[in-house]
């Protein structure tokens, strides 16, 4: 069974390696694939002296297809194989057995033609062009029958499971191959005396050297400019030859050390990365180097860091403060900093400090006080990229929660995954949205199954239940869905003035979060415009919270619109889930207006309010001016007979 095993896997080989060579190495033409016809002679004579050479007759030998295999069983040979029988034990020349192979092939030139052999030997093989030895696959120092049967180890044995390819360069095969007829001659090896299989394939290709050229418009080599320590860019080159060129990328004339691929990245840019720079790209026919030089300028970085937000955790008695990059980690840092209650005009003690990252930082104060406000002044804060120093800041301190949108308390959404791209209109606060469908969060689906089936979804995500199941494709399964809309109205009462937004969030994959018609925040997304089809910039397994705090002026007191898009990583992605904490910390406490009801009993209608305020009326409410104070400033409750059109009212506060 070893045999049949053997020869099945060597069929399978075979393929793969014809499919390969087609696609990863289009510049290779085939000379002779593995069922060339060879002529052979295993009888291990004494006789064959100068086999190998062109000159030699073998009009006497055998004849077949190759790939070759002898030994053990042969009952489940594959089609175009040759099956040999083995010299048996004890026989003359049985020690190590050497079998001889002969075939002939045609050049038309060998000006720059590169040779490539591919084999699968079982287990060991000389072989020859025209009489001169040119590969070794764990052959002997001597492989005429005489000399090998007396002893001469080749190591280990090999079940020919890989093939062994050896490229032959013009330099190498020079005086050895001719245009016209020309003979390759191989022997095969046995390890031992007792191996019991052999086998032999060998296919061999052809290229033509061509010295490298670059393809200026494909490649990514004009001049750019780039940010001081924030600036990235990738400098690309494609090129061509035969063979494949090797690259070494240049930097003001000098090598980049280990910068010997296509691409070339430069990341968080420093002042020394500027310059010129050009790729070489080289094979044994010549040498190419870009020209002209590409000049990458890097911007210097003048402007000192900024406060992205203050937010303080009163239990803790901490306040974390973030900056929009990263800080020198000084650690005299809190020695730096006054923290001022407002409310009572003192200050508060900062008595320590720990950077939670790079652009992060956690103070340690003496206790704060719930209903109180706060501000913070700090000194000598400087960036890490070039040592900017931020003037002396202060900064309001946010610390009053208001929970806006809570993802597993059931808030309602509206949301679209009709596979439809929407482009850009619906992220604004006055689209109409009334044909979305309504649903709870958490929203999660999970393909069953492989593409398209759809839909399922799981009961928790992150610990979270899911209330809305959501479709991964359209409902004929006709088309994967890259991107999930979905939009929420809320009223924020508060001052937007100093406030911090807390976005909790359980994301699969990426997300783009608009407010009021205007993109707040994205993560996991790629830089520049994003469409319905763009494809999140990281996979995410099931699920896990993350946090974003950040200010924006986006927020305003009364209405707002929350818009965002869920993107997959790819449209085979088994899962997307969206969940959302919306918080927002304000730097004084929020005040609530006065709350409504209207009742009616007979043809009397009660208004009763809270909060104080005036009672306004009006029968059009599509003109502001139309709202009325109701005559005698009633107080709540007010009780009014109503009959004929309609009436609404409402209370307004100073």
């Amino acid at each position: 069974m070893r045999a049949i095993l053997k020869i099945s896997v060597l069929a399978l080989l075979l393929a793969v390696w014809a499919a390969t060579v087609s696609e990863t190495q289009a510049q290779l033409t085939q000379i002779y694939a593995r069922t060339n016809v060879w002529k052979y002679n295993i009888a291990c004579q004494d006789t064959t002296g100068g086999w190998e050479t062109t000159l030699f007759d073998d009009s006497a030998w055998s004849s077949g297809p190759g790939g070759f295999t002898g030994g053990e069983t042969a009952a489940a040979l594959v089609a175009q194989c040759s099956t040999l029988t083995l010299p048996a034990p004890n026989s003359p020349g049985r020690l190590g057995a050497a079998m001889y192979f002969r075939t002939h092939f045609n050049v038309a030139s060998t000006n720059g033609l590169f040779l490539t052999l591919s084999n699968a030997v079982d287990d060991g093989a000389v072989i020859y062009l025209n009489g001169t030895r040119i590969v070794s696959l764990r052959g002997p120092v001597a492989d005429t029958c005489a000399a090998f049967s007396t002893g001469a180890a080749i190591g280990a044995g090999t079940d020919a499971l890989l093939w062994e390819v050896t490229q032959l360069s013009p330099d190498q095969l020079g005086g050895i191959i001719v245009p016209g007829d020309n003979v390759m001659a191989v022997s095969v090896h046995q390890s031992s005396a007792t191996s019991s299989d052999m086998v032999f394939a060998q296919a061999l290709m052809y290229s033509v050297a061509a010295p490298p050229t670059i393809n200026y418009p494909a490649s990514s080599l004009t001049n750019r400019s780039v940010a001081q320590c924030s600036g990235s860019t990738t400098l690309r080159v494609v090129a061509s030859g035969s063979p494949t060129p090797t690259y070494q990328w240049t930097h003001a004339g000098t090598n980049v050390p280990g910068a010997t691929n296509i691409t070339y990245a430069i990341n968080n840019a420093t002042l020394e990365q500027g310059g010129a720079y050009n790729v070489i790209a080289s094979n044994p026919s010549g040498v190419v180097t870009s020209t002209p030089n590409t000049v990458v300028t890097v911007v210097p970085d003048t402007a000192p860091p900024q406060v992205v937000y203050a937010i303080a955790d009163i239990a803790a008695a901490t306040v974390t403060v973030g900056f929009n990059e990263a800080i020198v980690q000084n650690p005299d840092f809190f020695a730096n900093c006054i923290l001022t209650d407002t409310t009572d005009n003192v200050q508060v003690p900062v008595v320590g400090q720990t950077f939670v990252n790079p652009t992060t930082v956690m103070l340690s104060t003496g206790p704060l006080n719930d209903t109180h406000t706060f501000t913070l002044t700090m000194d000598f804060v400087m960036d890490v990229c070039a040592g900017n120093e931020m003037p002396s800041t202060t900064v309001p301190v946010a610390h009053f929660l208001n929970n806006v949108l809570v993802n597993d308390a059931g808030t309602i959404w509206k949301y679209n995954t009709t596979a439809t791209d929407l482009g850009t209109a619906w992220v604004a606060s006055g689209f109409d949205d009334s044909t979305w469908t309504s649903g709870a969060g958490v929203f999660d689906g999970k393909r069953a199954g492989t593409p398209p089936a759809n839909t399922d979804c799981r009961a928790t995500v992150s610990t979270l239940s899911v209330l809305t199941c959501i479709p991964l494709s359209n409902t004929l399964g006709t088309a994967q869905i890259p991107a999930a809309y979905f939009r929420k109205h809320f009223t924020f009462g508060g001052s937007p003035a100093g406030a911090v937004l807390r976005l909790r969030g359980v994301i699969d994959d990426g997300v783009v979060y608009y407010l009021n018609g205007v993109e707040l925040l994205r993560v996991g997304m790629p830089t520049g415009p994003i469409a319905y089809a763009t494809l999140a910039t990281r996979t995410i397994g099931d699920g896990a919270p993350e946090t974003n705090l950040l200010t924006s002026p986006l927020l305003v007191n009364g209405a707002n619109t929350l818009a965002v898009e869920v993107h997959q990583s790819g449209l085979t992605s088994s899962d997307l889930t969206f969940a959302l904490d919306f918080d927002v910390y304000t730097t004084s406490p929020v005040v609530n207006g006065p709350t409504m009801t209207i009742t009616q009993s007979g043809g009397n209608v009660t208004v009763t309010w809270s909060g104080g305020g005036t009672l306004q009326s009006s029968t059009n409410i599509s003109n502001p001016a139309n709202w009325t104070n109701v005559g005698g400033s009633p107080t709540s409750p007010y009780t009014t007979m109503h009959s004929g059109a309609a009436k609404f009212y409402r209370v307004t506060v100073p």
